[in-house]
């Protein structure tokens, strides 16, 4: 790596560049990362995601929506099935998310030491990587398919719906997981507008498609995975490579230049993977809540899916912010200045904590008429509103963690998120849920386990990140 830069380059001349490329990024003057207030460079950064984020959200809502407008033989629940298929989904979204949060460090800190270079060998690889890990993706996703359903009581009718909405997501993953790989470029550079706007634009992509899939051809569940498949594969790429092209980094590649140069590899893997595999526990964790889910009967899986994706709408503001911060963090490191690299966490605290109260405060205050705009009427309805009630007491400890984890990761160590999601989503949850269900038998458990491990988790690693901030 270090026989790519010919010589120590000039902090100032690291300013312009970081700033210039970014002006390619967006077409037209930006902020710039380096120098300009924080506040604003987080708000170009952060709100773009955001949006993106919200929008990718009520992605997955439409197609809760549209199942429930297919009918199926009594006793069958459509809301069921696409529960089911949540955690396997994030297989998928583990390995884009992961090598997007990992290229995206990689990246920006490139760009704050000026190495345009190095950051265009860095995509590339990362776009070889993206391939692999989807050939991966769909091998593993196939393997675990049947057992994963089975072990959260699909069967029949419901096994096969979940099946159908799948299978083309997994012979897709190859070109959706590199599709992450650009946008780490574009977001390395500065530039989280294209993210944004691409997620944005497959939501409504999403409202036709799915019904020209689902009742125009007649494939019923089946093709809400092949609008999926559509959006997220080669429309979404056609875009993004759009936006690379006037990025200009990647300007004269050619086909011969997409061999594999593993040192490079194995650095974005090092970093790529430790992030992935915290998504992964995300997955894992979903499928454990819903085996408990599934000990409850009916309607209580898809009660509680419903209600994830209710809170991930008012907590993805968050995420968001965290996601923003990621190139500022990482182009500061990589152009020495650590004061702002030290203001930006407790910025980013600050605005979590204002967005987790205010999350708490909708949570806890309008759990049923939140349930009712899309869970079914009856038990579905009642275990989401209660479910969405104890999620709000934990949304400010959540918010700490991510603001934690999202700091770690901008500063090229993932492992800490891996190891403190571990902690929040399998390990306490899994001591907390069976300790409860000695004590009442009623579902509460669940999210009574859930809210103690995000208190507990959410505590331990702010204090631990915020102590060490101060050493930098």
């Amino acid at each position: 790596m270090n026989a790519l830069m010919t010589e120590e380059p000039d902090p100032q001349d690291s300013h312009q560049a970081g700033a210039a490329a970014a002006v390619n990024a967006a077409g037209k003057p930006p902020v710039d990362l380096l120098n300009d207030p924080l506040w604003k460079a987080l708000l170009f950064m952060a709100l773009p995601a955001t949006i993106g984020f919200v929008f990718n959200t009520l992605y997955n809502v439409v197609d809760l929506i549209y199942a429930r407008s297919w009918i199926g033989p009594v006793g069958t629940s459509t809301q069921d099935a696409l529960g089911g298929t949540f955690s396997l989904f994030f297989l998928q979204l583990g390995f884009g998310i992961g090598l997007y949060q990992g290229t995206t460090a990689l990246i920006s800190n490139a760009y704050g030491r000026a190495d345009e270079h190095e950051a265009r060998v860095l995509t590339i690889q990362a776009m070889i990587y993206g391939m692999l890990a989807g050939l991966f993706v769909t091998i593993l996703g196939f393997l675990v398919l049947a057992p994963a359903l089975w072990q959260q009581g699909l069967s029949g009718t419901e096994f096969r719906w979940a099946a159908g909405y799948m299978i083309p997501i997994f012979l897709g993953a190859p070109l959706i997981i590199t599709n992450f790989a650009l946008y780490a470029l574009l977001s390395g550079a500065g530039n989280n507008r294209a993210f944004g706007l691409s997620l944005s634009v497959a939501f409504f992509l999403n409202i036709g498609l799915n019904y020209v899939f689902m009742h125009y051809f007649g494939f019923g569940i089946v093709g809400l995975g092949i609008a999926t498949v559509l959006i997220q594969g080669p429309l979404n790429f056609l875009y993004v490579a759009y936006e690379v092209r006037r990025l200009g980094t990647l300007r004269g590649v050619r086909l011969r230049d997409f061999s594999p140069q593993w040192p490079y590899v194995r650095q974005i893997a090092g970093q790529a993977i430790p992030a992935s595999f915290s998504m992964l526990i995300v997955a894992a964790s979903v499928q454990l809540i819903n085996s408990f889910a599934g000990q409850y009967g009916d309607g209580t899986l898809g009660g509680m899916s419903t209600a994830a994706r209710i809170e991930q709408v008012l907590l993805l503001p968050i995420i968001g912010i965290g996601i923003g911060a990621l190139a500022l963090i990482g182009q500061n490191q990589g152009a020495g200045q650590m004061d702002r690299v030290r203001a930006t966490f407790w910025l980013t605290t600050r605005v979590i904590l204002v967005f987790t109260v205010f999350a708490a405060a909708v949570l806890m205050l309008f759990p049923k008429p939140l349930a009712n705009l899309i869970a079914s009427p009856g038990r579905e309805a009642q275990v989401a509103a209660d479910y969405l009630f104890y999620s709000g007491f934990g949304a400010v400890f959540f918010g700490l963690l991510y603001a934690a984890t999202s700091f770690k990761t901008g500063m090229r160590q993932p492992l800490f998120a891996a190891f403190a999601n571990l902690l929040r989503l399998i390990l306490l949850p899994l001591i907390f849920i069976l300790t409860l269900q000695q004590v009442t038998t009623d579902f509460i458990a669940i999210p009574w386990g859930i809210l103690a491990a995000n208190i507990l988790a959410g505590i331990a690693a702010y204090a631990w990140v915020a102590r060490s901030v101060t050493r930098l």
